[in-house]
């Protein structure tokens, strides 16, 4: 619905007055459609949560962290005492 001018807007209710009652009613039922649209939106903007921390830090998006089923067992990591590895011996010529 596009805004009429001011006066065509005067000329209509000098002419016909029941037109501009008719024309409010219509700019009633707009504002009551809008408010409900308002309405509903800001119930979704209040069930979010804001924490200020972006999502992939927030805590609550975040998935639960998985134990690994493998035990770990007595021994240190790397060689075990006794192994002596194996390497090449240096030859006379390269």
């Amino acid at each position: 619905m596009e805004r009429p001018p001011r006066d065509v807007l005067l000329q209509l209710a000098k002419d016909n007055p029941v037109a501009i009652v008719d024309l409010v009613y219509q700019l009633f039922d707009i504002i009551e459609s809008l408010q409900e649209k308002v309405k509903v939106l800001e119930a979704k903007v209040s069930a979010l949560q804001n924490s200020n921390k972006p999502p992939s830090s927030d805590r609550h998006n975040s998935k639960p962290t998985v134990k690994s089923k493998h035990r770990k067992g007595n021994r240190k990591p790397g060689w075990q005492k006794g192994h002596h590895g194996h390497t090449l011996k240096s030859g006379r010529k390269p």
